[in-house]
């Protein structure tokens, strides 16, 4: 599909903007926040709907899954980038492992989750770069604790841009639960907001180490 002239202008200026921001948001040594996802852009606002399945196929595969509603998710990554970068969200990959000592406690650096948020403008190229999806990852827990008896656990995940809490519970194979999140800061336009993001399944032999 050929690009208007003016959509190819407000595709170049966002790509340029996005970009500046993917280089401001790795902060942390133990976090990643691609904020710019490589290219993210909006035609004026409004969702719309992924051309086809190909699209929905981009991104890593997560080893869990994340239930959560879009307005959760755009209000999550206002923290880096304009929720009006996004277009179509149709995929949120949830990866995570959690491990805790002998006495419970969560091990930081043995502790790690993933969400990457897969829209219909993933996978698109515009002058020679692919538009990439939203990630936020982090490699180091604050803290948490895992009941080995009742088998309920929390751990929480903090950068600059605010914080992240898994809490939930051990049934068998599986374990489910759900993730908060604050954010400390916001871009232009918006607040800082936080709340429920979403609930969660994965494979108990995955998640608890």
């Amino acid at each position: 599909m050929k690009q208007s002239i003016l959509s190819k202008m407000i595709l170049g200026a966002l790509l340029a903007g996005s970009l500046g921001m993917t280089a401001c948001a790795k902060k942390d040594d133990s976090t990643v926040r691609v904020a710019g996802r490589g290219g993210a852009v909006t035609s004026g606002g409004g969702s719309v709907t992924p051309e086809n399945t190909a699209t929905c196929s981009n991104g890593q595969t997560g080893t869990g899954t994340l239930q959560a509603t879009n307005e959760a998710i755009l209000a999550l990554v206002s923290a880096t980038i304009s929720p009006e970068s996004f277009q179509g969200i149709c995929k949120k990959n949830f990866s995570a492992s959690l491990k805790f000592d002998s006495s419970g406690n969560v091990v930081s650096s043995g502790s790690s989750i993933l969400i990457q948020i897969v829209d219909a403008l993933v996978g698109q190229v515009y002058q020679g770069k692919t538009i990439q999806a939203y990630e936020i990852q982090f490699a180091n827990a604050v803290s948490g604790m895992y009941n080995r008896n009742t088998g309920s656990f929390q751990v929480t995940f903090a950068d600059s841009y605010g914080s992240f809490v898994i809490s939930g519970q051990v049934n068998g194979a599986n374990a489910t639960g759900s993730v908060y999140f604050q954010n400390n800061v916001a871009v232009a336009g918006y607040s800082p907001v936080g709340g429920t993001l979403g609930t969660f399944t994965i494979p108990t032999a995955v998640l608890i180490k």
